[in-house]
């Protein structure tokens, strides 16, 4: 089997248009979930065992593996400059853990990247990019457990006098929705309380109360992309002395800015 390597939340995309618009079927194709943040202890390319390969979020600055990346840091530094946009001038970053900008630059995750591009929009804009200000978070519970965390930093500078949290800028949707809810555990809402979006344009962001704000990235293309390169890489896998016939190769898939209810000028 070829194999793809894929977060979860991409999956659905991939495997669809395999099926209905590329003649592949689950019993030539090999997903392997992995989310955002998982770090791997062997090089990616020894990850292919042999197979057709392709790997979405690779993050690598040089590919070593055929690879199709979300708009990691593009997207992040939209974000948060829709936020700004908005008139939020004390904004939280939850994703992946505060990290010096100068180690940034050498930055080879999807949450390290995103963080990123929200830490560079915030300082283009004479904005401060605190550690106090940022949160590590994945989803599920931390991500609840973070809302709580945000909303006790919100009352308490009320309490004070001071300004509080306005906006949050998530690195996925997942953890954008479970913060909305840990929030409104301690009765608070977006975007009367504070504004907050997400990033990936997952389905349930469109349903949720309030409807969530994300960067979209385009799966449709996402999914070609990625099964493009896997057929590519399929037909043309080795010359006669068994070396490869191209090398590496990596796409960025387009995004779009989708604003909501969570970022509105309309209180909850």
């Amino acid at each position: 089997k070829a194999k793809v390597i894929v977060p979860p939340e991409y999956t659905g995309a991939v495997m669809q248009l395999a099926i209905e618009h590329r003649g592949i079927t689950q019993d030539m194709i090999y997903l392997t979930e992995k989310s955002v943040e998982m770090h791997f202890d062997i090089p990616l390319a020894e990850l292919s065992h042999g197979r057709p390969f392709v790997m979405i979020n690779a993050c690598e600055q040089e590919p070593t593996v055929d690879a199709v990346d979300p708009p990691n840091e593009e997207g992040a530094r939209l974000a948060v400059q829709h936020l700004i946009e908005r008139g939020c001038r004390t904004l939280a970053l939850v994703g992946a853990p505060y990290t010096p900008r100068a180690e940034l630059a050498n930055a080879n995750g999807a949450f390290a990247l995103r963080l990123r591009g929200a830490s560079g929009a915030l300082l283009d804009a004479g904005l401060p990019y605190d550690p106090a200000l940022t949160f590590a978070a994945g989803g599920g519970s931390d991500g609840l457990e973070t809302g709580h965390r945000i909303a006790h930093a919100i009352l308490d500078a009320r309490d004070r006098g001071a300004a509080p949290i306005d906006g949050i800028c998530c690195a996925n949707d997942y953890v954008a929705l479970n913060i909305m809810r840990g929030l409104a555990d301690f009765g608070l809402c977006a975007p009367a309380d504070v504004r907050i979006i997400g990033f990936d344009g997952i389905a349930e962001g469109a349903y949720a109360t309030p409807s969530l704000s994300t960067i979209a990235i385009d799966f449709d293309q996402l999914a070609r992309f990625t099964l493009d390169a896997l057929i590519r890489r399929i037909d043309e896998t080795h010359h006669a002395d068994g070396t490869d016939r191209r090398p590496a190769s990596r796409a960025i898939v387009g995004h779009r800015l989708i604003a909501r209810e969570s970022t509105g000028l309309t209180p909850c």
